[in-house]
């Protein structure tokens, strides 16, 4: 059964987060919760916040849910927890933050790991394995997507599959991304204007994003363009929302 165009979509929202791996924090050696997230969301946070911990950080509350290793977006706004992310970014491609010239950075710096939550109603999903900011592109293009056939759209994998029926998007089930045709099942659907506007609503946001590393990099180093770069390649972002363009 479909949800169909219900004043509740008007509550579409396309959610961007980073993840922050709690081994990539932690500096004590710390045995994992028995179970999986969804056996054990508490203890999993417990977990997280702890690594997190290590390295000074107290991180806003994890999203979609507990257990997660997401935080919003819109929730990385203190200077000393964009400072974090943006080193650990840089160690974990083994680049030296204080000497990576431009070229090294656009070529070596992987944009921050996350991605968007989709939430609709009483839907919600969230990034997968293998997934970023980055990952942006694909919900853009979908967002124009015009046609009947499935349309892969990469949240990671297992991803999930789009199109458009009519004024509103179906939206599948998380599926391999090697799945014939036939072998996609929707699960719900979303007007096309309120997925539409969600996904202008996170290019906003991530560029809020890339506004606020700017300005905390232009207090600690003086090449403004390589400033740009960085907070360019870690966001994913080239230019301005149209609203603001």
């Amino acid at each position: 059964m479909f949800v169909k165009n219900e004043p509740e979509f008007l509550l579409t929202r396309l959610v961007p987060v980073i993840e922050l791996s709690p081994w990539d924090y932690q500096s004590v050696e710390r045995p994992a919760p028995v179970g999986s997230v969804d056996e054990s969301p508490q203890e999993w946070q417990r977990f997280w916040q702890l690594s997190l911990q290590d390295a000074g950080i107290t991180a806003p509350a994890p999203h979609p849910n507990a257990g997660s290793f997401f935080i919003k977006v819109e929730d990385v706004t203190e200077s000393s927890l964009i400072t974090k992310l943006v080193r650990q970014a840089f160690e974990s491609d083994d680049l030296p933050i204080d000497d990576a010239d431009i070229d090294d950075i656009n070529e070596t710096l992987a944009p921050f790991s996350g991605g968007f939550v989709l939430e609709t109603g009483e839907h919600c999903v969230a990034p997968q394995c293998c997934c970023g900011l980055a990952d942006l592109c694909h919900w853009q293009d979908f967002a124009n997507w015009t046609s009947e056939e499935w349309c892969m759209v990469w949240i990671g994998h297992p991803c999930i599959y789009g199109r458009r029926i009519s004024d509103s998007f179906e939206i599948s089930s998380l599926t391999d991304e090697m799945a014939k045709p036939e072998d996609i099942k929707p699960a719900f659907a979303v007007p096309v204007q309120s997925l539409q506007a969600a996904v202008l609503d996170a290019e906003r946001i991530v560029h809020d994003l890339r506004e606020r590393i700017i300005a905390i990099l232009d207090t600690h180093f003086s090449d403004r363009k390589r400033n740009e770069a960085i907070a360019r390649t870690l966001t994913s972002t080239t230019s301005q929302p149209d609203d603001e363009a």
